[in-house]
């Protein structure tokens, strides 16, 4: 089985509820690098999203 640090430099996973989402961001060695909750309305959607053009 392949070790995550060998496939890159990190994660980010989302968890879905009824009324909020939670995301956080993990570093290919564990570490948690950041986190956030926002609710699941269209103001809490746009939290998680970033456009890039």
């Amino acid at each position: 089985m392949t070790m995550l640090a060998e496939q890159g430099d990190g994660v980010i996973g989302v968890n879905t509820h009824r009324d909020t989402l939670a995301a956080a961001a993990v570093s290919a060695l564990g570490a948690l690098l950041s986190h956030a909750e926002a609710a699941t309305d269209l103001r809490g959607v746009r939290k998680f999203t970033v456009l890039r053009p």
